[in-house]
């Protein structure tokens, strides 16, 4: 080979794409409350196979698996193919689904009622597919109530959906963290799209010191959201735990997918404006096959954070944290008692759908 052709070749290769990596996250289905033949079941979501047209999706007994009912999507206002989860909504907090959010793979995004075995006529709430993203998965749907003295005066409500999203950039084969705010009440939604979130992938030095004023604080949340670009592919989808997303992040190395030879990250940032907690949004963690995140309760009723499989165990965050309302960026030590450990837990106390 000529030096001149040798030279080339190099040239490409440097230019060419990354290989696609196999998919890590485990597909998890979407659990909700309902009504079922007047009795209040458990019940899972899924989507029936990719082929069928119109999507469909199946109510399956959470128990048994039996299916309960299919639902075509075959209202005109749908569009695109389906992958990622419904996320449920109990609009009247009477302890059932009532409502469903949907997105597409394209990005666009629904909230439609929702009663067991139909749906009503579905609202457009937002059209992401300007940002060229994968939307294969929905990660959370939040209900929030953040303190007054916190909120940006333009908030119509105080109580807020926080919808939390995961995309897939198919150039650079990363993860794209994407979270948009909407008020509870449905007459104060407005349609978003992809331009209007925030791009959080870098912190300022003025974040990176906890010193952000608080009238900053209140143009982020004044927003319509935020997006991350991660530098690497989640391994499990996210968790919320007392106001900050935790998942454990990949990155694969230029010419392996192989997980046992590439560098682990423990993700973990502040849920309204994906801000620093710790030290750093991104910590080192060793690898485990199959890894996933637990919760821990200490002795003293503070929370540790565990990386476990089957056969190791390991703490890697002794002390969680949680977000505080005494300031902007204030946090404090995760503590509970043995009643509140077993419910979900909360940014603030009246916060409902984190874990």
């Amino acid at each position: 080979m000529s030096p001149r052709i040798l030279l080339l070749w190099l040239l490409l290769q440097s230019l060419a794409l990354p290989a696609a990596c196999p998919e890590f996250l485990p597909a998890e289905p979407a659990r909700l409350t309902l009504n079922h033949q007047q009795q209040t079941i458990q019940a899972e979501l899924s989507w029936a196979a990719a082929s069928s047209e119109p999507a469909e999706l199946q109510v399956l007994g959470a128990a048994d698996q039996q299916l309960l009912a299919s639902i075509a999507l075959n209202h005109p206002a749908f569009s695109g193919s389906f992958a990622a989860q419904p996320l449920a909504e109990d609009a009247d907090l009477d302890g059932l689904a009532d409502h469903l959010w949907l997105v597409n793979q394209q990005g666009l995004i629904w909230r439609v009622a929702f009663s067991g075995n139909q749906l009503g006529t579905p609202v457009l709430l937002a059209d992401l597919s300007g940002l060229g993203l994968q939307f294969r998965y929905s990660v959370s749907l939040l209900r929030t109530r953040l303190p007054g003295r916190l909120a940006p005066a333009v908030w119509q409500n105080l109580e807020q959906h926080l919808l939390l999203l995961l995309g897939r950039d198919p150039l650079s084969d990363q993860d794209v963290l994407l979270l948009l705010r909407y008020s509870v009440n449905p007459a104060l939604q407005t349609f978003v799209q992809g331009a209007q979130l925030t791009d959080r992938t870098e912190l300022s030095d003025a974040e990176q010191q906890l010193t952000l004023s608080a009238a900053d604080w209140r143009n982020l949340l004044a927003t319509a959201g935020w997006q991350m670009r991660l530098n690497g592919r989640l391994t499990a989808l996210p968790r919320v735990v007392a106001g900050v997303i935790y998942a454990p992040l990949m990155r694969a190395t230029a010419d392996s997918c192989q997980p046992e030879l590439a560098e682990h990250q423990l993700l973990a940032v502040q849920l309204h404006t994906a801000g620093q907690v710790y030290q750093s949004r991104q910590l080192s963690i060793p690898y485990l096959a199959d890894g996933r995140l637990q919760l821990q309760q200490q002795v003293d009723l503070s929370v540790s954070l565990i990386w476990t499989n089957t056969e190791q165990q390991l703490t890697i965050l002794p002390v969680l944290r949680r977000i505080s309302g005494d300031c902007h960026y204030c946090s404090e030590p995760l503590q509970l008692d043995a009643r509140a450990f077993i419910r979900r837990l909360a940014t603030f106390k009246d916060e409902q759908g984190a874990f």
